[in-house]
């Protein structure tokens, strides 16, 4: 749904589910999304504004808000249906590689729109100055009411812990960004990591995480993950205090990401499932079908039905017959490569007329601030245009109309600019002609 009135046609258990992207805004739309998860039904808000998700906690009463967040996110653990219908590596997104061939790939930044955080305890059971704690690290500071950390290093210290449950770990400190990425802090409890924040303030702010921890002593530690230094800029870390509360025996609301961009929060008889990573616009380095496949994951677990189409035909774009004396045209391992304006054309046969969707795996170059647009012609008649968005590869649909018989499919690349530096081409790897039916 994208609109009030949409909302107000809906009932449980007539529809099962919903899925919200944009134009609920109001209290009393709420109040329909929640009257609608009591009796049962399943709601998926998807990548919501902070406000909307925001007002959502105040209206259901719990003690969560919504902070930006610049770092990377993974798969929780746990064992709700949610959180195993997701595979590990479908949330595993990578960033770009630098150094040696052989150096491991970091994980990519910048994927989430924000994360959940508990309030921080009004009234904690201990709070630990930064300061007092054990320091490790080569640039590690002690300073009259924090501590800074110049280099990769941790504050940590002993914790003790009354009775097994659930606990939220308060630390306020601040950071200092390097191309707008704030430090990241990795929790560890007896050296097992259970999670990590972004310290995104330039300023003293309060950032909390939810962790179970059994009755006794705990090795604490506060890690500075991702330092570096590129001048004028350095991404530094600064702790003040640790604050530990203790929430319950358990916690109701569901992490399905660490740390939370996607959670589930359980209503009446039913559950409101707030999505807030960027799976529509993943980052670059070929997350883009993990991140197809963790929402498809996410949407069937949540019961989701779909209608669609099962692949008519697949046409590897490298086996297609280019246009006679295209330039620079040339056949890569797995893809077609085209340098210059021209087209690649194959034969299909429709058994039945009907409506079809072409699916079109490819990526392109960009000049002049513009990626390469994409024409698709069937015997002459033009079906429509495709325009690329990225330099990763991603799917791009196109629904035609086909009639019965053989035809002549061409894929025309129909905006090539050589303007040196840049140099717009493009590089398909097929396409699929899916016929529309349910299934």
């Amino acid at each position: 749904l994208s609109s009030a009135r949409q909302l107000a046609q809906v009932a449980y258990p007539d529809v099962q589910l919903l899925i919200i992207r944009d134009g609920i805004s109001s209290t009393d739309e709420l109040k329909q999304i929640e009257q609608f998860a009591r009796a049962g039904g399943r709601v998926l808000l998807d990548r919501p504004s902070h406000e909307l998700m925001n007002a959502l906690c105040q209206q259901l009463k719990l003690p969560y808000r919504v902070r930006p967040y610049l770092g990377p996110t993974v798969r929780a653990n746990g064992k709700d249906q949610l959180v195993e219908a997701i595979a590990r590596e479908d949330l595993y997104w990578l960033g770009k590689h630098v150094g040696r061939p052989w150096s491991p790939t970091p994980l990519a930044n910048n994927v989430a729109d924000g994360v959940l955080m508990r309030d921080a305890p009004t009234k904690p059971l201990a709070v630990y100055e930064a300061e007092q704690m054990q320091l490790r690290g080569s640039i590690v500071q002690r300073h009259h009411d924090h501590v800074g950390l110049f280099t990769t290093g941790a504050v940590e210290g002993t914790i003790r812990i009354p009775r097994d449950g659930i606990y939220v770990i308060a630390i306020t400190g601040w950071g200092t960004p390097l191309d707008g990425i704030y430090p990241l802090a990795g929790i560890f409890i007896d050296n097992a990591r259970v999670g990590q924040l972004s310290m995104s303030s330039d300023k003293p702010a309060t950032f909390t995480i939810e962790v179970p921890l059994e009755r006794g002593e705990h090795q604490l530690r506060i890690g500075f993950l991702n330092d570096a230094s590129r001048p004028p800029q350095d991404r530094n870390m600064f702790v003040d205090k640790i604050a530990i509360g203790y929430v319950g025996e358990r916690s109701d609301v569901v992490f399905i990401t660490s740390p939370p961009s996607v959670v589930k929060i359980p209503v009446g008889d039913g559950a409101i499932v707030l999505n807030m990573l960027r799976w529509d616009e993943p980052p670059k380095n070929k997350n883009w079908i993990k991140a197809q496949r963790f929402i498809l994951s996410l949407l069937m677990a949540l019961g989701g039905k779909f209608t669609g189409g099962i692949a008519y035909d697949i046409l590897e774009a490298e086996w297609m017959t280019p246009q006679e004396g295209m330039p620079w045209f040339r056949r890569e391992a797995g893809y077609a490569y085209m340098g210059s304006n021209g087209y690649i054309e194959a034969k299909v046969e429709i058994a039945q007329p009907g409506r079809y969707t072409f699916k079109v795996v490819a990526r392109g170059t960009q000049a002049g601030g513009e990626y390469p647009i994409l024409k698709l012609t069937l015997d002459d008649r033009t079906l429509g245009e495709i325009k690329l968005r990225s330099d990763d590869w991603a799917l791009y649909p196109l629904r035609v109309s086909l009639p019965k018989g053989v035809h002549r499919l061409r894929i025309h690349f129909t905006n090539d600019l050589y303007q040196p530096p840049e140099d717009r081409n493009v590089m398909i790897d097929k396409l699929l002609v899916v016929r529309d039916t349910q299934y």
